[in-house]
């Protein structure tokens, strides 16, 4: 058995999202406003999911939204075809959850790079 050479994986990786059955509804993690001169820190939160139906979460998948004013906005949002494709933030280990159970992620961003993880599954 190799599955512990799994964790070696990358933490992040590009997704074929046609494919891929989303467990959760849409949310927003994180935010920025681009149009103000603000200190953008590093910071760190979290989040609770909560699974809208059965199935195994391998990870987060994560993509953009640009609003740049008077009605023009950019996404990549599966199943938007892009080069800025969404990325998947690989959990550890697969969790299996059922409808309506929530599942606590860690997000930070230090300017440049975002890094979501999953905490153990709440009861």
């Amino acid at each position: 058995d190799v599955s512990s050479l799994d964790r070696l994986g990358p933490a992040v990786v590009q997704s074929p999202v046609e494919q891929e059955p989303h467990l959760a509804e849409d949310m927003t993690v994180l935010r920025f406003d681009l149009k103000t001169a603000a200190d953008y820190r590093p910071a760190q939160t979290s989040v609770r999911i909560t699974a809208q139906e059965a199935g195994v979460a391998d990870g987060f998948l994560h993509w953009i939204w640009l609003r740049f004013g008077a009605g023009l906005e950019y996404t990549n949002r599966p199943p938007a075809k892009s080069c800025w494709g969404p990325q998947i933030h690989v959990f550890s280990t697969p969790v299996g959850v059922a409808p309506f159970q929530a599942v606590e992620l860690q997000v930070e961003h230090n300017c440049k790079t975002v890094h979501i993880w999953m905490e153990d599954p709440l009861v």
